[in-house]
């Protein structure tokens, strides 16, 4: 059994330690933000893009390789920032109410037409 004074970690000076500061940091990912600057990735396939950039038809505006637009409707992903999807539940509401609010209101002015066009003669 080891003895407290043969303990390495009790020969640790932890308040000596804790002064030392790094001459360099642990991590530097500013290399890869300065190449990733000058390369466009493709948000569905992760790739880059050397041509035919589109961009995801939201408020974002995230990269899409022209071949993938169609795999990520058809797959009905999501905006990863925006989190705005295409072809889910919640838009086709949205659309489906918009175009029966469109309906009513084409109704509404085929009876008004219609009554212009055919006034009901008063008898007297």
């Amino acid at each position: 059994m080891m003895n407290k004074q043969e303990d390495p970690i009790d020969e640790i000076d932890y308040l000596k330690v804790n002064e030392i500061e790094p001459s360099a940091p642990l991590i530097d990912h500013t290399a890869y933000q300065q190449a990733s600057l000058y390369r466009i990735n493709c948000i569905f396939c992760k790739e880059a893009i050397h041509n035919n950039v589109n961009y995801l038809p939201c408020k974002c505006r995230l990269p899409i390789h022209f071949e993938c637009v169609k795999n990520w409707k058809h797959l009905e992903m999501l905006c990863p920032i925006c989190e705005l999807t295409w072809g889910n539940k919640k838009n086709k509401t949205y659309w489906n109410l918009v175009c029966f609010m469109l309906l009513l209101i084409v109704i509404v002015v085929v009876i008004v037409i219609f009554y212009y066009l055919f006034p009901n003669e008063k008898k007297h």
